[in-house]
């Protein structure tokens, strides 16, 4: 059995936006593009108002509290993204160094 280990610290960039991507997916597909989670709190206090923010450009809130992708080029951005974190962890993953296992290795228990 063969295995390596990486370093992903280089990949924190494209992860990140990654991991924004699943957020906005999940506010458009759990919660029909509403911001609004928590009808308590202004739109500013809602969970996920700094991640529409951060992309305010190509996001924009309407009047209903719905997030709307307004600039196509919000798609292309997060294709490049996804492209260069697969290219990068691609090519770590050709640099390692492989080593075998002995047959008695224990695997750590996945948080997954």
């Amino acid at each position: 059995m063969l295995i390596f280990e990486i370093s992903l610290d280089e990949l924190n960039k494209e992860w990140e936006i990654i991991k924004d991507i699943f957020k906005l997916r999940n506010i458009i597909v759990h919660n029909n593009g509403n911001l609004m989670t928590d009808d308590d709190l202004p739109i500013e206090k809602q969970k996920e108002y700094s991640l529409v923010n951060k992309y305010q450009k190509m996001i924009m809130i309407n009047y209903m509290s719905y997030v709307v992708i307004v600039d196509e080029r919000l798609i292309f951005f997060f294709i490049e993204n996804i492209d260069a974190f697969f290219k990068k962890l691609i090519k770590k993953i050709e640099s390692n160094n492989f080593r075998e296992l002995d047959d008695d290795f224990k695997w750590e228990p996945y948080p997954f």
